[in-house]
């Protein structure tokens, strides 16, 4: 009997030795730790290596690369108003300067009121020339780092013969240059004065954009000379091939009496001041 169990005691054992090395083998092993391991092992490896590999291979080997910098580089190619128009429809920061007689230099004329138009679609800074002070007054709006920045240098009865030297005082740099000029100045005096003024701007920025104002007429009385003026103002304008913006015409068509959008010394009333911005916005629109 005693031997007996002494045989059944080493079967038991043989048996349990048997097991112990069947799950000792790495084959069984594997099994059970494959599945588990698969899941986070494959993913997430493949998931890094292929997304960053594929994205800048696809923008170094041309297309997309190729076409987000095409639109910055030609949108300044484009001169005179259309030039304009692309920068003011671009995210990017542009400087205008304003370069006038007193048609509009303050806050109820053309040049701020047009600002305020263009402050509903992006974000502008509009600066003053204060010519007792000879100084530029603090920025209403003030505006960000990528504005469309106003210099309005507009002078009340300016001198024709020392504007070229007031354009090298009041200069900031700007992109387009607008030259406002006309009233109470002769035909024969304007041209000449024009081509001073050009000069000098261009000696400030030689790649400044100039475009010219066509101002608008004047009272019924004196109309006969303003209209010899903007009419020389015109002619000097295509002769250089610069953009024009014809206010003269714009009130013409206006239905309104004269009276009401032109003053008795010829400056435009809030409604002609009005009538100018829009025109400019049209123009611009067109372009």
């Amino acid at each position: 009997m005693g031997r007996k169990l002494q045989i059944a005691g080493l079967v038991v054992l043989a048996i349990v030795a048997a097991l112990l090395s069947l799950a000792a083998l790495p084959g069984v092993r594997s099994q059970w730790q494959t599945p588990v391991a698969a899941t986070p092992v494959a993913s997430p490896t493949a998931t890094p290596t292929e997304t960053p590999t594929t994205t800048p291979t696809a923008i170094a080997s041309g297309t997309t690369e190729a076409t987000a910098t095409a639109t910055p580089t030609t949108t300044p190619t484009a001169t005179g108003l259309a030039g304009l128009a692309d920068r003011l429809a671009a995210d990017d920061p542009v400087s205008i300067m304003v370069l006038g007689d007193g048609s509009g230099d303050a806050t109820d004329e053309w040049v701020y009121l047009w600002a305020r138009q263009v402050h509903k679609k992006r974000d502008v800074s509009y600066r003053s020339w204060d010519n007792s002070a000879g100084t530029w007054r603090k920025a209403n709006p003030k505006g960000g780092a990528t504005s469309a920045t106003f210099w309005n240098a507009s002078l009340s009865a300016p001198n024709l013969a020392t504007e070229p030297r007031r354009v090298a005082e009041v200069w900031k740099p700007a992109d387009v240059v607008i030259l406002s000029y006309g009233h109470r100045k002769s035909a024969d005096e304007i041209g000449p004065a024009l081509t001073a003024i050009r000069k000098a701007v261009l000696e400030q920025n030689p790649d400044a954009d100039i475009i010219v104002m066509i101002q608008n007429p004047d009272p019924v009385a004196t109309q006969a000379t303003q209209q010899a003026t903007t009419q020389a103002v015109a002619k000097w304008a295509k002769k250089n091939d610069l953009d024009t913006v014809d206010i003269y015409s714009a009130f013409l068509d206006d239905p309104r009496p004269r009276a009401q959008l032109v003053e008795a010394d010829g400056s435009p009333t809030p409604a002609g001041s009005m009538l100018w911005a829009d025109t400019v916005q049209t123009a611009l629109t067109a372009a």
